[in-house]
């Protein structure tokens, strides 16, 4: 069923209240963006855990952006979250979504595979690129 996948990031982001004194997550929502066929409780946990990795990659002290935006020509609603960290290099970016790859030195390397399968689910795809000037940006791009 159509949701607003604002009405998510809403919902997420509020778990994060007071946690992290020193990482400010600032959000830059799209007004225009319509509502989309999702599961709201699976958008949360591919949110969950982008944002995890964003604030890890930060080291708890930094900046995580949470962004919006409609692609009217194409049909796409695209959820980007960006970090200010120190970015992932390129050999490491192909390998990302693989089950049990992990650049952690704790952690079972499944929690990109599992959100890459969500986004497939929904017909999406998810990518990352490099967040100028640093830190790394995750895009979750869906069908309108």
């Amino acid at each position: 069923m159509p949701s607003s996948l604002h009405d998510v990031i809403d919902q997420t982001l509020s778990l994060y209240d007071g946690l992290f004194t020193q990482v400010r997550i600032d959000r830059r929502l799209a007004s225009d963006l319509p509502s989309v066929r999702l599961d709201a409780d699976q958008m949360k946990r591919v949110l969950i855990n982008l944002v995890d990795n964003a604030i890890e990659a930060t080291d708890k002290k930094g900046t995580v952006v949470i962004s919006t935006e409609f692609d009217r020509t194409h049909g796409r609603v695209r959820l980007g979250v960006a970090d200010d960290g120190p970015g992932i290099p390129a050999e490491d970016r192909e390998k990302l979504f693989v089950p049990h790859f992990s650049t952690k030195k704790r952690g079972s390397g499944l929690g990109l595979a599992i959100v890459n399968r969500i986004v497939q689910e929904h017909q999406g795809v998810i990518r990352v690129e490099d967040n100028r000037p640093r830190g790394a940006r995750f895009v979750v791009e869906l069908p309108a």
